[in-house]
């Protein structure tokens, strides 16, 4: 009995320390300020064929001065092509990788005009990249074309990197003749 005792006594000693010390604690655990690292990073995904489109139709816009663009010429549209026209008249460096050789007519058209376009083979893959800046990447349901899905990538790291997988594929493309 007296060991149970001193044993409740050194534990209540304990516990009052521990209540007069917790104001002081509490204090002090709010001066610290948690350091959360700041990122310009951003990814954004837009549903539907009119967002996806004006996604990349902002992309677009919004060159200075290089494009790449990565797509499968299945889906042409004429607002498109109309602004890579005035882009390429500013001076914009557009290379265009074909991954499939459909509307090839259109293709050859385009490259008649100054366009720089090469064919390599990468299944189902629409990716845009923006003065290695901002990049967007196309998903679209092969059963349906105008279902697709466009993630926003407002990342240079994350755009650079594209940047340089596209060079890597279009050092292996082939120039269309």
């Amino acid at each position: 009995n007296i060991t149970v005792n001193r044993l409740i006594k050194k534990r209540k000693e304990r516990l009052k320390k521990l209540e007069s010390s917790l104001p002081k604690s509490i204090e002090e655990l709010k001066k610290i300020k948690p350091k959360i690292a700041k990122t310009d990073e951003k990814v954004s995904i837009f549903y539907g064929k009119n967002n996806a489109f004006a996604v990349e139709w902002h992309l677009f816009e919004s060159a200075k001065t290089t494009l790449d663009i990565i797509f499968t010429f299945e889906v042409i549209k004429h607002e498109t092509w109309r602004i890579l026209r005035r882009k390429k008249k500013e001076g914009v460096d557009i290379r265009v990788i074909a991954t499939k050789l459909i509307n090839k007519k259109k293709i050859k058209e385009l490259i008649k005009e100054g366009f720089n376009i090469r064919y390599y083979p990468v299944e189902e893959l629409r990716i845009y990249v923006r003065d290695e800046e901002e990049s967007v990447q196309t998903i679209v349901n092969p059963n349906n074309l105008m279902d697709r899905t466009a993630v926003l990538i407002q990342s240079k790291e994350l755009s650079q990197a594209l940047n340089h997988y596209f060079d890597a594929i279009w050092k292996k493309a082939r120039i269309i003749k």
